[in-house]
């Protein structure tokens, strides 16, 4: 797996940049058949001959791709050769960059650059005198940065309508050469918008030296202009931003700045000075213009002041004398406008530099409110400000939120924000999703875009790309085909196998939830799984058959995807998905194994079945392993700390479902015992973000969840209140989003139990786990469960919790194996085939004995399913044991018959030579296809050893290898529709969640480190943490520590929650019951933060309590 940190070994020459682009989406023809494939567009072949080629009857389908799409493009009549031969370049306005783009040009395709004289082909490249430019067919435009296009015969004549557009348009000629011919055309072209780029806004690892610079080169090859410099690590921007820099750290910026001017990108250097900074102080404008003069020396022509991420407050005694209450909000606005409107009069206009480019405190909505309309009247009109739309996150932006918004924050130079495809508040996903819902007439009424990209720079190219393609010409934007078509220029080969398995793992990251509610997930994985479950209910053999051949092909191609993929042009791209191309491949394999599953059940076949839902299982548990790097705060990369989320919401599902068809055709009876207990209250100390209640934990759904407001501290916990004290048997915790989305979670937890809630008492502690299971020793009492923070997450990383639950102990079991702590005996037992024991010692002698609530009479079935090597026991009425035969650790499902009455079933003399791993120790009643009862047998001994409670479980060994069973042959029948799984219902109706992701049950094991290709095993073995004794000291109950000022959590991608909505949220440290009782406040503190886009409700009011300030819930951007 490759960090940012390793990126900087990936050095593109001026060759290889060329590649990447040239021409655009197609530099040699293998490349154009796989834009061919993409866009369904049929090769053509295209004869050779002379230097000027007559148009053939198929040369209009033959035309190169040009993107952005021109404004006006006319194709002549023929082409000219371009390749082998001879050129003479005149840049006549002498442009290096333009110069250096022609000369790669003529490498790319083996042209002698030579004297005019000399020469097959002459290109020339100028920029347009004051009667060239006009509104005729025949001039250069009169807009900034556009071109006229002109090649006929063996000439190439290219006018700008500036420096930039001459430029440009010998980007558009890169892309009119196909096949070793440069084809004819007329093409004049402008953009639509003059702000089209990337703004490096995100939290997370940061991009390396070369990303950036490789960055700044594709932005120039696809008509971007602006790359706005603000990333988190550069303390320079913000801890330390009255600092100037260092003469290394300089030398770095001017590279930076160096690269951005020879591909005509503007580099926008952004000071973040707000949480500290007096507005009003002279030194602190000096020290402002310091910075800026000190980047205005190494070449930066274009500066931008970052006022969000701050706590909306007045930061000096000075500043509230020297900007009086004009109102509400009104304080913090004049202040700002005066800095604001210093810097960009006393030094930008005085320098002749870009206007000022800022973004408020208060960037999103488009709702009046007093901030917006004070700083409004005071801002300098031809101050560029940046909005997000209508929130931090904008599913559509259309034209008339865009011109409220305009009203609103008068504003003549709105500009967007836009953060897509920015994944640091889901930092386990890929957002691989074309550019869409923004209006295609966006460009009337703003300046432009900036793109907030993903942590990963080189898998954010295909969206950059979308990006270029969209804020040069809206109206003729195809988002498909523009995503498309930058894939196939990723891919750099004619590999249909790579083609076909960079489409589907694309496929697999297509969803854009929760900020677009609609967007479907792996939209062609999920039509052929519906299609194969369609058929397993429709029970038609031949449409099973062909479904099921159908979705084995597809997920058999994932599982490549690791090895073809590798074979792509761009290996940053590879090295940037390949934590996700790996957990892809485990899944498939997981979910071929339910497939497996599937049919084995649809022919009866229980040893097919078990020995498939085994190797689904293990492959599902490596699936699920932390693949993906993080970084603490303190800018310490961790490797391999977040799982790969691919295919989330289909291939999960598809897993757990074929799960709960096993349990379902399996039909095995539940131990005694085992109910989840009623909750009477929810509470937590990490506050709420906007509707994610504590309720959401304890309402028996896997699709909604807690989330807090805040990253954990020491002490914070999240508890349930059972009512009263009560026995307790096992405590299972959920975090994170969905199984295959756990960033955000308590990574360092402890479960604990108390009676009266001051005396607690620990079941374990846990690290990095998303799914906790622990075991209360037998006979212990609780009224008060609590999953509690031994350390703060070093990412700042905010807790999302699915369910938590506590059940009663399970009855008459016993056994004296030493189980993992998160594969407790009750596994065994609880009629889930997704669940298991898994021991981690075999004592000599050791046994399982479960005994019946009731003897259960007549044909009685005794199974085992799973891996265990033991003697199978049942208990006659009068209290005799006799033996039912042996269970056989190769096999995987295995069945004993007995005449009833069975009080009692037992494994007794357990082998050790292989682990066992029990998924359920079971019994039913007798049905046909199990072995009939044989023979009384004769009683045996008791055994040796005599069972205990279960004992306090240890860490868990890799257990033993299940083999993938192969594809029953049988034809199948139709497969019963698997019952949902039964939940509980807390006693408070829990709030619902906003826009909640659906997803199915997660598998209870913890994750296992994968190697790069593992095998399939049981059930892979948790991370161990220290084992839980049967008699705990009780400690004393914690306090919460405070979580700190909000300033200290930076917000949603890159953004805080703008200023207060009605919308309430906790404050640090704050106790949140789910319950209140009369009288009670549901904010015990007394104080109400706000979160959302708008200061709309509730100004008035908290203006009182904020005391000229603004109170502001940030929203912390954390996967």
């Amino acid at each position: 797996m490759e960090t940012a940190a390793d990126h900087a070994s990936i050095n593109l020459d001026e060759e290889d940049i060329m590649r990447l682009t040239l021409p655009r989406r197609r530099w040699a023809a293998g490349l154009a058949v796989v834009a061919m494939t993409l866009t369904g567009l049929a090769p053509v072949a295209v004869a050779t001959g002379p230097v000027a080629v007559p148009a053939s009857s198929t040369q209009a389908d033959s035309h190169p791709q040009v993107l952005p799409a021109p404004q006006s493009l006319s194709w002549g009549s023929g082409a000219a050769t371009f390749k082998s031969t001879t050129v003479h370049f005149d840049v006549q306005n002498q442009d290096e960059p333009t110069k250096a783009t022609l000369n790669a040009l003529a490498k790319a395709n083996n042209l002698q650059v030579t004297s005019a004289a000399a020469a097959t082909l002459k290109v020339t490249v100028k920029v347009a005198a004051s009667g060239e430019q006009g509104d005729g067919a025949g001039q250069a435009p009169k807009h900034a940065e556009g071109y006229l296009l002109k090649a006929e015969g063996n000439s190439v004549t290219i006018t700008g309508s500036d420096t930039r557009g001459a430029y440009y348009g010998v980007q558009t000629l890169r892309q009119l050469v196909k096949d070793g011919k440069l084809y004819h055309a007329t093409v004049r072209d402008w953009p639509l918008m003059s702000v089209r780029g990337t703004i490096e806004g995100f939290y997370g690892i940061p991009w390396s030296h070369q990303a950036r610079q490789d960055i700044l080169a594709f932005s120039g090859k696809h008509k971007m202009n602006t790359y706005i410099y603000t990333p988190k690590d550069d303390a320079y921007l913000r801890a330390k931003w009255r600092e100037l820099y260092p003469q290394a750290e300089l030398a770095k910026l001017k590279e930076l700045v160096d690269a951005a001017n020879a591909n005509h990108v503007d580099f926008v250097f952004a000071l973040s000075p707000g949480n500290d900074i007096c507005y009003g102080q002279q030194s602190d404008y000096d020290a402002t213009v310091a910075k800026f003069e000190q980047l205005r020396k190494i070449g930066v022509r274009s500066f931008y002041i970052a006022l969000d991420d701050i706590n909306p407050r007045l930061n000096c005694d000075s500043d509230a004398a020297q900007f009086p209450s004009r109102g509400p909000w009104t304080q913090l606005a004049d202040a700002q406008s005066y800095y604001l409107n210093k810097v960009q009069t006393e030094y930008v206009k005085a320098n002749h530099l870009n206007d000022l480019m800022m973004v408020p405190t208060n960037y999103s909505g488009n709702a009046t409110d007093p901030f917006k309309t004070a700083q409004g009247e005071r801002l300098h009109q031809d101050i560029r400000m940046q909005w997000t739309g209508m929130g931090v996150f904008s599913d559509q932006i259309t034209v008339d939120q865009v011109t409220k918004a305009a009203t609103t924050y008068n504003n003549k130079h709105l500009f967007i924000w836009d953060n897509f495809p920015v994944n640091d508040g889901q930092r386990g996903r890929l957002f691989l999703n074309p550019l869409e819902g923004r209006d295609p007439n966006l460009y009337k009424y703003i300046d432009g875009f900036t793109s907030n990209p993903m942590i990963q720079p080189y898998a954010s190219l295909p969206s950059l790309a979308n990006y270029g393609d969209y804020t040069w010409n809206g109206p003729k934007y195809d988002a498909q085909a523009s995503f498309k078509a930058a894939l196939a220029e990723l891919a750099g080969t004619s590999d249909g196998q790579v083609t076909k398995a960079l489409d589907a793992f694309v496929d697999l990251n297509q969803s854009w939830k929760p900020y677009r509610p609609s967007s479907q997930s792996a939209p062609q994985l999920s039509s052929d799984v519906k299609a194969f479950k369609d058929a397993l209910a429709s029970g038609n053999a031949a449409t099973i058959k062909s479904t099921a051949a159908t979705l084995r092909a597809r997920l058999q191609l994932i599982q490549k995807v690791p090895q073809l993929l590798a074979k792509m042009e761009s290996k940053g791209f590879y090295n940037d998905i390949k934590p996700w191309l790996e957990a892809a491949r485990d899944w498939a394999k997981a979910s071929e194994s339910a497939v497996d599953v599937y049919l084995a059940i649809s022919a009866n076949n229980g040893e097919q079945a078990t020995s498939a839902l085994m190797a689904m299982q293990a492959s599902q548990q490596s699936a699920l392993a932390p693949r993906v790097d993080d970084m603490d705060s303190d800018f310490t990369v961790k490797p391999a700390s977040i799982t790969a989320s691919v295919g989330d919401g289909v291939f999960n599902a598809f897993v757990d479902d074929a799960a709960k068809a096993w349990d379902k055709w399996a039909a095995l009876t539940p131990a005694k015992g085992g109910a989840a207990l009623k909750v009477t209250e929810a509470s937590t100390t990490m506050g709420i973000w906007e509707s994610y209640v504590p309720a959401n934990a304890v309402d028996g759904r896997e699709d909604t969840f807690y989330w807090s407001n805040s990253a954990p501290q020491p002490g914070s916990y999240f508890q349930l209140d059972l009512g009263s004290e009560q026995e307790i048997g096992l405590v299972h915790v959920s975090q994170g989003r969905s199984a295959s989305q756990t960033g955000d979670m308590i990574y360092n937890a402890e479960v604990e139990v108390s009676g009266d809630g001051s005396n607690w008492t620990s079941l374990g502690q846990f690290t990095n786990q998303a799914e906790i299971t622990a075991k209360a020793p037998a006979g212990t009492m609780a009224r008060y469960v609590r999953l509690k923070a031994t350390a703060a997450n070093g990412n700042g990383a905010w807790v999302q919790i699915r369910e938590f639950q506590v059940s009663s102990p399970t009855k008459g079991l016993s056994t004296t194996l030493v189980t993992a702590k998160d594969h407790p005996l009750d596994n065994a037992v609880d009629a889930k085939g997704a669940t298991a024991l898994v021991a981690t010692q075999v004592p000599e002698g050791a046994n399982l004995v479960r005994e019946l609530p009731q003897a259960a009479s007549g044909k009685v079935s005794v199974v085992v399913a799973g891996q265990v090597g033991a003697t199978v026991d049942y208990q006659r009425s009068d209290g005799t044991w006799v033996a039912l035969g042996s269970a056989d650790a190769a096999k995987h499902y295995q069945v004993f018959a007995v005449e009833g009455p069975v009080k009692a079933i037992r494994l007794t003399s357990i082998k050790g030579e292989v682990l066992p791993n029990i998924l359920e120790f079971s019994y039913r009643a007798w049905r046909a296809g199990d072995p009939q009862p044989g023979s009384t047998p004769a009683p045996t001994p008791a055994p040796t050893v005599a069972p205990t409670a279960s004992p306090a479980p240890t860490a868990s060994p890799a257990p033993t290898v299940a083999p993938t069973s192969p594809a029953p042959t049988v034809v199948p029948t139709a497969t019963p529709t698997p019952s949902p799984a039964p939940t509980s219902q807390p006693t408070a109706s829990p709030a619902p969640t906003a826009a909640p992701t659906a997803t199915a049950a997660p598998s209870p094991t913890a994750s296992a480190a994968p190697t790069a290709s593992p095998a399939p095993t049981a059930a892979p073995a948790p991370t161990a943490s220290p084992a839980p004794s049967a008699t705990v000291a009780p400690t004393a109950k914690p306090t919460a520590a405070p979580t700190g000022r909000p300033s200290a959590l930076p917000s949603a991608s890159g953004k805080p929650g703008a200023l207060p909505s009605a919308k309430p949220s906790s404050l640090p440290g704050q106790r949140i019951t789910l319950n209140p009782t009369p009288g009670q406040a549901r904010y015990s503190n007394g104080v109400l933060a706000h979160t959302g886009a708008n200061l709309a409700i509730g100004l008035v009011a908290l203006a009182a309590l904020a005391s000229g300030g603004l109170l502001l819930a940030r929203r912390r951007r954390q996967s």
